[in-house]
């Protein structure tokens, strides 16, 4: 009886380090969702990757809103807004000022 018990958990132990390792290896060699996980950043695996400057953020002229200056937009007076709908919110009260003054 003790011998059965015995080579169940010798079994049971090599299963184990066989599936381990595999495992192991296939999250090293996978270019997986984990490509930029802590084990990669340890090792030095994501040090190829180059690291570009701080974007500029300017505040939209209506809202206030923080937007990347590529992505703002301009008016003809110079103004920068976030969105579209900023920008003609402006524009729509200016005409309103305009035509009540």
């Amino acid at each position: 009886m003790l011998q059965r018990i015995l080579l169940i958990i010798l079994v049971l132990y090599a299963v184990w380090r066989i599936v381990s390792a595999w495992g192991r290896r296939l999250r090293q060699d996978g270019p997986g969702a984990d490509s930029f996980s802590r084990f990669r950043r340890r090792t030095g695996h994501g040090s190829r990757v180059q690291k570009q400057p701080p974007e500029e953020l300017v505040a939209c002229s209506r809202c206030g809103t923080y937007v990347p200056a590529r992505r703002a937009l301009t008016a003809g007076d110079g103004a920068v807004y976030c969105s579209t709908s900023c920008r003609d919110a402006s524009e729509l009260a200016a005409a309103n000022d305009e035509s009540g003054a």
